[in-house]
């Protein structure tokens, strides 16, 4: 599971980047939250993906170290006003 708390007031667009891909997830309203079932194919053959987010009406975006994530576990994404300042853990 992926859970996205968005404190930014644009909506996102959030892809997940797997082995060379960018597959998008869907998008997270401004100053809202979300959670979406990742397909386990999305996950990469080595469990190795980054997460992408795309707000609409601005060239920023924000973007996650590489993340190990094993099925079963969940992501919880933290999309701060200043995308940079975002925050991502994996558990």
């Amino acid at each position: 599971m992926l859970t996205i708390t968005n404190h930014n007031y644009l909506d996102v667009i959030v892809y997940v980047l797997h082995d060379g891909q960018r597959t998008r997830i869907g998008s997270v309203t401004g100053s809202s939250a979300q959670v979406f079932a990742l397909p386990p194919r999305l996950l990469g053959q080595a469990y190795e993906i980054q997460l992408y987010g795309d707000p609409v009406g601005s060239p920023d975006f924000a973007l996650t170290e590489l993340l190990f994530v094993h099925p079963g576990q969940s992501i919880e994404w933290t999309l701060e006003t200043d995308l940079r300042r975002s925050s991502v853990g994996v558990y």
